[in-house]
């Protein structure tokens, strides 16, 4: 036969399978090996779907990040250590007595908060020598945050201001880095805490060598607030420290310039302004503020949405049990022949006809398969004779095998 021939017939099957129209049917196999499978792999997946649903991801609600902002002050005018520590020497000349207001530099800062640890000249900004001197129990330090977040967009929607809060209005945690409270806040309590408490949280121990180098800190506040279905909750804020993992040795240092007015002439002299400043450089513990979590409210919309992406999840079983079973050597064959039906239904014919034609038989696959294949033996035949000049052989009409169901 030549390759043209080849060509035809090949085409004539992949266009007939290709262009396979495929409806949906149920098959119940009656097999309790399979049926107790599927059934305790639903189960045990519809089981940890509930609980999803409702105690892990919250799926019946519609969440929002929050936005939020921070401000630190120091709290007291003495907060010095009772005794001299021995960085201090012991004479405590090593150190400096500050009061609140000279320790924090910047002030005024927004989401942020700096505290020196040691100061000195500007000559000896890469050295620490004996004309630096160390900021007197600076670990004893308290200071107060006061944070505010806002979850802006359900707001707007429905302008409850519960959807605003302050941090004294809010439960709130302090944790460290393995997620362990430190300190626990109740409602109408202010956020205080030692600089002591914060270094502990981060894990960090604030020797000599930090104190000469200083530190940048992360402090994340995660608010939350979210709640099984039919509850509701308050807004909880949970704050965690942790270490800028950068360079260890670099310095964290700041520079600030004072200036000392000439009395002498009651202008200023711009000229000579350089050679009244005095230059110095602080070595300090800055601390950055962020902010996160999921602000989570009751919605019809979404409750919905994720309870029909859950009953696709279930619905997932069926069809990769009908996939194994479909494709698996040792089942493939039978479990196919029972599982699809397979007719030729013209639909031009029915349009043409207007539905007044004969309806098509239902034929299993593997008869089907035994009819065409008798039909291409018949073609392939005809098509020889063609291009050969032959005269076709006679065939038998065989008769068509009837699908009878009980």
């Amino acid at each position: 036969m030549g390759f043209i021939t080849k060509l035809k017939l090949w085409g004539s099957k992949m266009a007939d399978e290709m262009l396979a129209y495929e409806t949906v049917k149920t098959v119940r196999v009656h097999d309790r090996c399979l049926g107790a499978f599927r059934f305790s792999v639903m189960l045990a997946l519809g089981i940890w779907i509930i609980i999803n649903f409702a105690t892990v991801e919250y799926l019946h609600l519609k969440k929002e990040v929050p936005t939020a902002t921070a401000t630190a002050k120091l709290i007291g005018e003495q907060n010095h250590a009772s005794q001299i520590p021995d960085y201090c020497g012991q004479d405590g000349k090593k150190c400096v007595n500050w009061k609140g207001g000279l320790i924090r530099f910047p002030q005024g800062e927004l989401n942020a908060l700096t505290v020196s640890t040691s100061v000195c000249p500007e000559k000896s900004a890469e050295r620490f020598d004996d004309t630096c001197k160390y900021v007197n129990g600076i670990e004893n330090w308290k200071i107060q945050i006061d944070h505010r977040y806002q979850a802006s967009g359900y707001l707007d929607e429905t302008g409850k201001a519960k959807y605003s809060s302050t941090g004294k209005e809010m439960y709130g945690e302090l944790h460290d880095e393995d997620g362990k409270v430190i300190k626990k806040f109740t409602e109408g309590e202010d956020v205080v805490l030692t600089i002591g408490e914060l270094l502990q949280a981060a894990g960090v121990k604030l020797d000599e060598d930090l104190r000469q180098r200083g530190l940048q800190l992360k402090a994340s506040f995660r608010y939350e607030k979210l709640h099984r279905p039919f509850q509701t909750s308050t807004t909880k804020w949970f704050l965690k420290i942790r270490k800028y993992n950068a360079d260890s040795n670099a310095l964290v240092q700041f520079r600030q310039t004072i200036f000392q007015p000439d009395t002498s002439s009651p202008d200023v002299n711009f000229e000579t302004l350089e050679g009244c400043s005095k230059v110095f450089m602080r070595q300090s513990i800055h601390i950055d503020f962020e902010f996160g979590g999921k602000i989570g409210r009751f919605d019809w919309r979404t409750c919905i949405d994720n309870i029909l992406l859950q009953l696709v999840t279930l619905g997932l079983i069926v069809v990769i049990l009908d996939s194994f079973l479909t494709y698996f050597p040792w089942t493939s064959k039978n479990f196919f022949n029972i599982k699809y039906e397979v007719a030729d239904f013209d639909v031009a014919q029915h349009i043409a006809t207007r539905g007044k034609c004969e309806c098509p038989r239902i034929e299993r696959p593997l008869e089907r398969e035994a009819r065409l294949k008798e039909k291409r033996e018949i073609k392939k035949k005809q098509l020889e004779a063609k291009e050969y000049g032959v005269q076709p052989v006679q065939t038998h009409n065989y008769p068509q095998h009837q699908t009878h169901y009980v």
